[in-house]
């Protein structure tokens, strides 16, 4: 067996989808195995996948096809079918480069820990070009080595998924999964993964392309960010109950989830 599922959510993008496709077949390591939950797509992107199912890629392209959810529907069912030790996300319209699965894996082996992070860079569609991810440059600069999370650095941290890998048993011991009907899923999984993990290996690397479009979700209002951040908070505090190590740091956590979003939309979260 493969020791990673690299899987993709993914609705009508057979567009962009090629992209990230070409990417995983020129990867120096062929240790993983490509999971795509396709949730509802009317594009045809059904049949693009068929096609690369049936070329010697070097490795497995797993396709599940299910009613349209929503993207935590497609994250939590891949969640459910990834049988790999170690899992990482990339998006439908994004790509990693060529070295990123051999070093994901490799510093897994070598540190034994539950999460490995590492960097990205902006694809400006319109332009065609990359970009540094220049809003956290404090992430952006940081330096590789064992990162232990805590309340100095966390509201500086990126509150994005795609970018961590994971052990599969981390996940599961602790029934991690992806809220529903909220906007920036992303948040929510940080905040409840952090409760579970407090140190975590990062590579200096930008490894992963994060095309930056008009319309795209991190291209929404910022009301909409808003009521998530609410959201997140919210439930981040009922899962906070019973867990003695952290409860008495929910004012903090909260705190440093509003810093983290202040990074991300800028100033005037609040008002």
């Amino acid at each position: 067996m493969v020791t990673l599922t690299v899987f993709t959510p993914v609705y009508n993008r057979a567009h962009t989808l090629p992209r990230t496709y070409e990417s995983l077949c020129i990867q120096d390591c062929k240790d993983f195995k490509w999971l795509i939950i396709d949730d509802g797509s009317t594009d045809g992107v059904e049949s693009l996948i068929r096609e690369w199912q049936k070329k010697d890629n070097g490795f497995e392209i797993q396709y599940i096809y299910k009613e349209n959810g929503g993207m935590h529907t497609a994250r939590n069912l891949a969640y459910e079918k990834a049988d790999t030790c170690l899992n990482v996300i990339i998006d439908s319209d994004d790509w990693i480069e060529r070295n990123c699965v051999s070093l994901v894996v490799q510093k897994f082996n070598e540190t034994g820990l539950d999460s490995v992070w590492f960097k990205a860079d902006y694809w400006l569609e319109a332009e065609n070009r990359k970009a540094p991810m220049d809003f956290n440059m404090y992430f952006y600069n940081m330096p590789e080595g064992y990162l232990t999370l805590n309340e100095t650095n966390l509201g500086s941290l990126p509150l994005i998924t795609w970018n961590k890998a994971y052990r599969r048993n981390f996940l599961m011991k602790h029934g991690l999964d992806w809220p529903e009907k909220i906007i920036y899923e992303d948040v929510e999984f940080y905040w409840k993964a952090f409760t579970k993990t407090r140190q975590i290996y990062l590579l200096d690397k930008c490894l992963y392309f994060y095309r930056q479009r008009a319309g795209s979700i991190m291209q929404s209002s910022r009301g909409d960010l808003e009521k998530s951040r609410t959201a997140s908070a919210g439930k981040f505090k009922g899962g906070l109950a019973g867990d003695g190590e952290i409860e008495t740091k929910y004012h903090t956590c909260t705190h440093l989830l509003n810093a983290a979003l202040k990074v991300v939309v800028g100033p005037d979260v609040h008002q």
